[in-house]
């Protein structure tokens, strides 16, 4: 029943994604920052059937990706000010000159942290299996489960938490706004 139901919040955290996309569709920064981690997120589904056969390094796959998602949440301001550049697209000049981190967001690095060091554990733990240390993957196979459905979870209330946030979020940094001494 906990892989079911952790298959499931997976998921659920990807339509939530969707929903949150629709309702701060007209809010620059969350449209981006949800763009950003949707596209992180096509790619992952569209390698999961492929790295789901190796077995062993799955969890290596894991925590490279865990580290390409905190990319968005860090680097995003930068890579707005890099493609504004390359096309001069007024959107990521908006985004650059706007962008403010939510404390959500820093809850997302917050779980992807927690996952990266799990699954650090995990890897290791399979490869004490393979060497014959150790003859039972407990951790994988009891302990993994449970926490990754409280990562999911999390992720899910973060992720709608962001959304309901976004336009207060939004209109607090309007109407607080710093003179724009940093533009591109």
């Amino acid at each position: 029943m906990e892989i079911a139901l952790t298959h499931y919040l997976y998921y659920f955290s990807f339509f939530i994604m969707v929903a949150a996309l629709v309702t701060t569709w007209k809010y620059e920064c969350s449209r981006y920052f949800l763009l950003f981690m949707l596209l992180l997120e096509g790619i992952d589904e569209a390698l999961i059937p492929i790295t789901m056969t190796w077995t062993t390094h799955v969890y290596l796959y894991c925590i490279i990706f865990d580290l390409v998602f905190c990319i968005p949440i860090i680097y995003r301001k930068h890579i707005a000010q890099w493609i504004y550049n390359l096309t001069g697209w007024d959107f990521f000049r908006r985004v650059y000159n706007n962008h403010h981190l939510a404390l959500q967001e820093i809850g997302f690095l917050f779980i992807f942290f927690i996952d990266i060091v799990l699954n650090t554990i995990i890897y290791a733990e399979v490869w004490l299996y393979k060497w014959w240390i150790i003859d039972n993957l407990y951790l994988k196979d009891y302990f993994r489960p449970v926490v990754l459905l409280f990562i999911y979870f999390f992720t899910c209330c973060a992720l709608a938490t962001y959304t309901v946030k976004a336009r207060a979020r939004e209109e607090f940094y309007r109407t607080n706004k710093a003179p724009e001494s940093s533009t591109i």
